[in-house]
């Protein structure tokens, strides 16, 4: 499981585009697919996806994992409470391969999240208490926090819907760019709490 995470690479520049933030945003979706894909084909329970999603996951193609993530929104979510970290050491490759993944998902955030946070709440799915804890996490804790068994989870578990459509788009039809205005969608709680981008900095 951990030779499929090493096969998808996140950008390490800071993205200063639009193009670039979903560039960047794109890699850690793949990533995260990469590792559920793998999770499915071992039989292992998805981070509490269906079991009909699942089952397409064990079976999706490379190229149909890679057009899911262009979806530009996090297909994860992130839960850095104070009260979910723990100090345990990944203990077999299964969890080596949940710890790899949540290093990079955390890390990745981590730094958008200093200079973007507008976009960093839109795309990450993130409130405004969740944003400040992300933010305030130091760089030296970044591998412990990693740790934590809740960290990363899937975004969109609450809409039935969702993961099913994601697992059949077979291209750039209808249901495809109907899920991409969806997902554009931010909470209506980030425009009344965060200041808009400027649009100088993320010019396409």
């Amino acid at each position: 499981m951990t030779d499929s995470l090493k096969n998808n690479t996140v950008p390490t520049t800071e993205p200063t585009h639009l193009a670039d933030w979903l560039g960047h945003l794109r890699a850690l979706n793949r990533l995260f697919l990469g590792y559920l894909a793998a999770l499915a084909r071992d039989g292992r329970p998805c981070l509490n996806l269906p079991q009909r999603v699942a089952r397409c996951l064990r079976v999706a193609s490379a190229d149909s994992l890679d057009r899911i993530a262009d979806l530009p929104v996090a297909l994860f979510r992130l839960d850095v409470a104070a009260d979910n970290v723990t100090a345990a050491l990944p203990r077999d490759a299964e969890e080596q391969a949940r710890w790899s993944l949540a290093m990079t998902i955390l890390s990745s955030a981590w730094h958008l999240a200093r200079s973007h946070p507008f976009e960093t709440r839109t795309f990450l799915h993130l409130s405004q208490d969740g944003l400040r804890q992300l933010r305030s996490i130091p760089v030296a804790e970044i591998a412990t926090v990693a740790r934590s068994p809740g960290l990363v989870s899937c975004a969109f578990t609450d809409a039935v819907l969702t993961w099913p459509a994601l697992v059949r788009l077979e291209g750039d039809g209808p249901d495809e760019r109907m899920l991409t205005l969806i997902a554009l969608q931010p909470p209506l709680s980030v425009a009344a709490d965060v200041p808009a981008p400027d649009p100088m900095r993320l010019s396409v």
